[in-house]
């Protein structure tokens, strides 16, 4: 049966026949399924009652999948996927980290998400499904088609370098900058940091700068990325991260200064804790930690990176000083942050 670790989508919806018996919708386990004797037994826990129960195979073919369920009738996916044992085997499949988007002479630094390019030519951003893409083996271009249809990653782009560092030019000519992510590389960096363990970090709501207008930079860079797809696929790394179920609530952009001068501002200040553990996950909030991700040292180059939202400083920072005590560091609008380090090693 060549169902099995194949992708279908309905709607807007995607649904991932995943090779280990789980049901994906759109990124999320929310299932379990199993094939039997031309059936599809789906569990699914919510979401899509459509397809819960018995499911009659009526065709599939390397474009279409058409099930009858018993309670629900026929349903019919058009597959998203390639067709199985079509995987591609090129430089371009793996996850990498989107690191920023060049055009008309304007660098947009990203860095707060990973993008996977997976060998079955299904496009995720951090776990949830983005699109589609398409490698021409001829014209050693590659065609991506998202779930959202003006988005600008929508089309054909010309790749300008692949391998550990993956370089594309879109239609519109701006250029996208992605470094494939080597995750035993990044535990040794990790490692020989000297920013694992548990920071505590300081906030003045005094100072807060808005991220609206880098937030629109990007979204013109790359021609209105689709901003709630971004929001929802790392909002789910959040959740998948922790461990567990977490409360995720929206912050913008703030600066945060070594010393507060006035009581006022005390009162304005919240206080807020960086857990940067030897697993190269992060967690960040106040006592709970609420938010997680993926966080990446670059020692030679004096920054690091945390992927993910929900945290002011996401994405690139560059470090002005670092001991054993103390961490100074700016985000990638300029904001400056003191951590003073609470523990060695991170809960």
């Amino acid at each position: 049966m060549t169902i099995g670790g194949e992708s279908v989508k309905v709607h807007s919806m995607h649904i991932d026949f995943n090779k280990d018996g789980k049901l994906y919708i759109s990124g999320r386990k929310l299932g379990t399924w199993k094939y039997d004797d031309n059936k599809i037994l789906a569990n699914s826990e919510m979401q899509l009652d459509i397809i819960n129960g018995n499911n009659k195979i009526l065709k599939i073919t390397d474009e279409n999948l058409v099930l009858e369920n018993d309670e629900n009738g026929i349903q019919k996916f058009k597959r998203a996927s390639l067709p199985y044992g079509q995987e591609y085997k090129n430089e371009v499949v793996g996850e990498y980290l989107f690191v920023k988007v060049l055009e008309k002479n304007k660098d947009v630094n990203i860095g707060n998400t990973t993008v996977n390019f997976k060998n079955n030519g299904t496009l995720y951003f951090q776990s949830m499904f983005f699109g589609e893409w398409r490698y021409d083996n001829e014209t050693k271009k590659i065609n991506i088609i998202t779930i959202e249809e003006k988005d600008g990653f929508n089309g054909e782009s010309e790749i300008v370098k692949s391998g550990s560092e993956l370089i594309l030019k879109t239609e519109k000519e701006a250029k996208l900058f992605f470094e494939k992510l080597n995750f035993e590389e990044i535990s040794k960096n990790n490692k020989a940091s000297g920013l694992e363990g548990k920071w505590k970090i300081d906030i003045s709501f005094n100072e807060m700068v808005f991220e609206g207008a880098v937030e629109e930079a990007s979204e013109e860079a790359v021609e209105e990325v689709s901003e709630e797809a971004v929001e929802e696929v790392s909002e789910e790394v959040v959740e998948e991260e922790a461990n567990g179920e977490s409360v995720v609530e929206e912050s913008q952009e703030i600066s945060n200064e070594e010393v507060y001068e006035s009581e006022e501002s005390q009162d304005n200040i919240e206080t807020n804790y960086l857990s940067l553990k030897a697993s190269n996950i992060y967690t960040y909030g106040q006592e709970n930690e609420t938010s997680s991700g993926l966080w990446i040292s670059k020692k030679e180059e004096m920054m690091f990176y945390i992927v993910g939202r929900y945290v002011p400083f996401s994405g690139a920072n560059n470090i002005i000083e670092i001991n054993e005590k103390r961490l100074i560091f700016t985000d990638k609008h300029g904001n400056k942050y003191t951590a003073i380090k609470v523990n060695e090693k991170a809960d």
